[in-house]
């Protein structure tokens, strides 16, 4: 979905309010309740050459469109033209798969800074603060930045995005339309609107804002392929099929509606088939990083099917392309998934351990990135070591996630660590304690699971049948998805109340 939302900033910072420190909240709020004063317009760029500015513009272009390759290569071209161009090497920091160049642009964006304006210092210093875990920092100069240009509809959307991968949809929605009022048929900000809405489950209004953005963009493949997911997230999959189509008849090489088509078919059931779209996928990615995780998806099929040894297999050999590719974020991710569908808890624990030694060993890969991934793996730790009876193991794990979600503000973190207690919890037997924690994880159909379970014994017959219906219209082609909701659908047609 993130490929679709065009993130232009893989930013990650949300607590609940009482967990958050006192300079950090107050950072957030200052978001929250932005109203903009009538100034300067927009952020300038410090661009010596015409042809890397050109090139710059158009890179920004193509990526809201997601042609994310092309974007890349232009932002390269970019900053080859002018060196010193710190926002070039910025957005390819923030946009490449490849570990060893985020962190090799971020350290030249970091060397340009005395070089640039002051909005394009702030821009540099929030995207520093993030990727280093400064986050209040980070945050303070995003809050900075806005203030300076307010009508700038570009930066608009890029803090909208930023709270809608926050989950703070009503907020984001607020952005968008503020970029709408400068520009009403700004795609980006139409494109975000759509899922805004669709991520809270309204789709009467979701559909309506991506009929605009295919108008705005007509002759463009990624409002087609927005819309097909749109009513894929709907249930509408014969719908997402035909956009999906509409996306490639208008340009056969745009292989994310590819990929979608493959995702549609799997959550339809029609695994075979879905191998056999995800193969034309992968055949036609742009990158390595892309190819493994189309490769990924495909494995999933297996998973989804219960054949759990030819899953292994799968992803096994994708794992073994990963290391091969220097791709260490995608091998530890692969070990992850791995860990959670197996049926011997004490195996699943040996792919934890492997996917937290490449985690450990991964030093190019940017420190939120590792913290994040390790937190859910030790988020499966607790959950498969308690599974495997070994309580002082699940309740070590449980400690060092605790530990970094406090040590931190990492939105994954602070996931992967409230699902861990509540899980552990259910353990134990203490369902009440068990729902707080679970609530935080509420996109998570593990999570999801586990909290219809506690409501059910709790006495909640209600929201237990709510969460329940929640999770069966679930329609997200992720592990957690293959893993549980499958399974739940096929149990509630052998079993019909």
């Amino acid at each position: 979905m993130q490929r679709r939302l065009g993130v232009l900033l893989l930013l990650f910072l949300t607590f609940p309010a009482a967990a958050q420190p006192a300079n950090l909240r107050t950072e957030l709020q200052r978001i929250r309740h932005f109203r903009h004063p009538h100034r300067r317009t927009t952020l300038p760029l410090t661009v010596h050459s015409k042809r890397a500015r050109l090139l710059f513009q158009q890179g920004m272009n193509d990526f809201v469109n997601l042609e994310t390759a092309k974007a890349l290569d232009e932002w390269r071209q970019s900053a080859k033209r002018d060196p010193n161009f710190a926002l070039a090497h910025i957005f390819i920091c923030f946009n490449s798969k490849d570990p060893a160049e985020q962190t090799a642009e971020l350290a030249k964006a970091k060397a340009r800074e005395p070089h640039a304006t002051k909005g394009e210092r702030l821009l540099i210093r929030w995207v520093e603060g993030v990727r280093e875990n400064n986050y209040v920092a980070g945050i303070q100069a995003m809050n900075d930045l806005v203030d300076l240009y307010p009508l700038d509809k570009q930066l608009l959307y890029v803090v909208g995005n930023w709270l809608l991968l926050q989950e703070g949809y009503d907020q984001a929605h607020k952005f968008m339309e503020q970029a709408l009022a400068i520009d009403p048929k700004y795609p980006p900000a139409l494109n975000d609107l759509g899922y805004a809405y669709a991520l809270t489950r309204d789709y009467k209004n979701a559909i309506p804002a991506m009929e605009r953005y295919v108008a705005a963009l007509p002759g463009a493949p990624n409002p087609q392929d927005s819309y097909a997911e749109i009513l894929r997230l709907s249930g509408d999959f014969a719908g997402a099929l035909e956009h999906y189509q509409a996306a490639l008849k208008i340009d056969p090489k745009f292989v994310y509606s590819q990929l979608g088509i493959g995702d549609t078919y799997a959550l339809m059931g029609e695994e075979p088939r879905a191998r056999l779209e995800y193969a034309k996928a992968v055949a036609g990615a742009e990158t390595d990083a892309d190819r493994v995780e189309f490769e990924m998806q495909s494995a999933m099929t297996y998973v989804r099917e219960r054949n759990y040894a030819q899953a292994d297999t799968a992803f096994a050999a994708v794992a073994s392309e990963a290391h091969s590719l220097k791709l260490p974020f995608h091998e530890a991710e692969i070990h992850r998934f791995m860990a959670t569908y197996q049926p011997d808890p004490l195996t699943a624990l040996k792919h934890l351990q492997q996917a937290e030694t490449v985690l450990t060993q991964a030093t190019s890969v940017p420190k939120s990135d590792r913290d994040e991934e390790l937190g859910r793996v030790l988020r499966w730790r607790v959950v498969r070591a308690g599974d495997a009876g070994d309580q002082s193991a699940a309740d070590q794990a449980m400690q060092q996630l605790q530990a970094m979600a406090a040590k931190g503000h990492s939105h994954a973190v602070h996931h992967s660590c409230e699902a861990a207690l509540g899980a552990r919890l259910m353990q134990q037997g203490k369902y009440a304690e068990a729902i707080p924690h679970l609530q935080e994880d509420h996109d998570n159909a593990f999570s999801m699971k586990l909290l219809s379970d506690a409501y059910m014994r709790t006495g909640a017959t209600s929201e237990a049948e709510a969460e329940s219906k929640l999770l069966r219209t679930m329609h997200t082609p992720t592990m957690d998805q293959a893993v549980v909701v499958l399974p739940g659908r096929d149990h509630l047609a052998e079993n019909p109340q």
